[in-house]
C-alpha cells in the first residue's frame, strides 16, 4: 500500500466523520458546460438496465440514482468509512440491486472479470488499469475526473492508450463554481484532499485567506474547474 493511498483512504475516512459527511450540504450554481450534469446524464443512459460497477462511490448517494434505473450496481470505495454511509443510505431507502464492497479501484478491485456491463468513475480513482478486466467485451467504461495540472491529461491519455480501450470521447470541459456566501464555500472547501474542516472555528483564518483569493466581483466566490469527461469500450 503506498503512501499517497494511505493518505487518500485517511482524508476519505476524516470526510465521512465530518458533520454532512461527503453530501453536498451548501449551495452552488455552475457557469459553463457542466461537466457533472453531462457525464451524470451519460453514466445513466450507458447503465440503464445494465450490470454497472462504481468505483470509488463514496458515501453511495449517486450509486443508489443510478440503481434507479440500472439493472444492478456494485459500489467499490476503499474507505469503510464511506462506505458505512453507503449502507445506512441503502437500506433506508430499501434499495435491493445495491451492493458496496470495500475494494481499490486501481489496485484490488477483487471482483470477477468480464461480470459487468459498465464501469464508472465519478470524481474517483482512475480506472484505466484494473477495472477493463472486470468489463464484458463491448462494455462501456466512463470517466469524469478534475485536472488540477496540465500533465493530468497526459496521465489520464496514456493509461487509455495503454489499457487498449476503444476511446469515443475524451474531452475537457472548464466551468466556474459559484458560491453565493463564506458558509457556502466554507462546505465546498472542507472536501478539498487535504483540507482540514474550515467549517470549525479554529480554521477561521485560513478559510478567509483562501475566500480572498477566490472572490467574485460580483459578490459571492468562484472556483475555477477544470473536468476531463471521457468515455471508452472495451475491445471485442
Amino acid at each position: 500500500m503506498t503512501g499517497k493511498t494511505e493518505a487518500g483512504r485517511a482524508w476519505s475516512d476524516d470526510i465521512a466523520r465530518r458533520p454532512g459527511g461527503y453530501s453536498v450540504t451548501w449551495t452552488q450554481w455552475v457557469e459553463g458546460p457542466d461537466a457533472q450534469a453531462i457525464f451524470d446524464a451519460l453514466v445513466f443512459d450507458r447503465t440503464a438496465g445494465k450490470i454497472a460497477l462504481d468505483c470509488g462511490c463514496g458515501d453511495g448517494a449517486f450509486t443508489l440514482a443510478v440503481a434507479r434505473g440500472a439493472s444492478s450496481v456494485t459500489g467499490i470505495d476503499f474507505s469503510e468509512g464511506m462506505l458505512a454511509h453507503a449502507r445506512v443510505l441503502a437500506a433506508e431507502r430499501g434499495m435491493q440491486n445495491v451492493v458496496f464492497v470495500h475494494a481499490h479501484a486501481r489496485q484490488d478491485a477483487l471482483l470477477p472479470a468480464r461480470s459487468f456491463d459498465v464501469a464508472y468513475s465519478r470524481r474517483g480513482p482512475n480506472i484505466t488499469a484494473v477495472v477493463p478486466a472486470l468489463v464484458r467485451p463491448g462494455g462501456v467504461l466512463l470517466g469524469l475526473h478534475p485536472l488540477e495540472r496540465d500533465e493530468d491529461q497526459v496521465r489520464y491519455a496514456q493509461g487509455l492508450r495503454e489499457s487498449d480501450l476503444d476511446v469515443r470521447r475524451f474531452e475537457r470541459l472548464d466551468d466556474r463554481l459559484r458560491f453565493p456566501t463564506l458558509v457556502d464555500l466554507a462546505g465546498y472547501l472542507q472536501r478539498t484532499p487535504g483540507m482540514p474542516d474550515v467549517r470549525r472555528p479554529e480554521h477561521a483564518d485560513l478559510l478567509h485567506e483562501l475566500a480572498g483569493e477566490m472572490v467574485h466581483p460580483d459578490g459571492g466566490f468562484v472556483q475555477q474547474v477544470r473536468w476531463l469527461l471521457w468515455e471508452a469500450q472495451v475491445r471485442w
